[in-house]
């Protein structure tokens, strides 16, 4: 992941948090439903982590058969 990939997603967590302190003290969300929140936006966040492995390891597949392809059709 970039240093940009990670100042990006740092910023997008203190904005949520922020959201969430508001959500705290203007709505009256309780502590209770603010924890499940933050369950489901960590789970989120592995899911979006699996994604990018998963591309990373697909574009990477694809160029080691694009590799093969380009030494298989020189011979």
């Amino acid at each position: 992941m970039s240093n940009n990939e990670l100042v990006v997603r740092n910023n997008n967590r203190e904005m949520v948090l922020r959201q969430i302190e508001q959500l705290r003290d203007e709505h009256e969300v309780s502590d209770e439903e603010l924890t499940l929140l933050n369950i489901m936006l960590n789970a989120i966040q592995i899911q979006e982590q699996q994604v990018q492995s998963l591309t990373e390891g697909f574009n990477e597949l694809l160029k080691k058969f694009d590799e093969k392809e380009k030494t298989e059709s020189k011979c």
